[in-house]
């Protein structure tokens, strides 16, 4: 949904899979490291840094920036 709403288009199944595996590597990543976490989100909470991450991945697709 996100990726839809950043580039008007919807991802393939390859795209799809990667943001997907940067969100379990981002929320390994902040479950083993809570202060990096709340430096993220505001807030000792992995999964919203996560999606923290992915969404700032998202928004700096080129994609994204120029609309193709």
């Amino acid at each position: 949904y996100g990726y839809r709403l950043a580039t008007a288009n919807t991802p393939d199944a390859s795209t799809l899979r990667e943001f997907v595996r940067a969100f379990e590597r981002e929320s390994a990543y902040f479950s083993r490291t809570p202060q990096e976490a709340a430096s993220i989100s505001g807030e000792s909470n992995p999964t919203l840094a996560a999606w923290t991450m992915v969404a700032n991945a998202l928004l700096n697709l080129d994609e994204t920036l120029t609309k193709e």
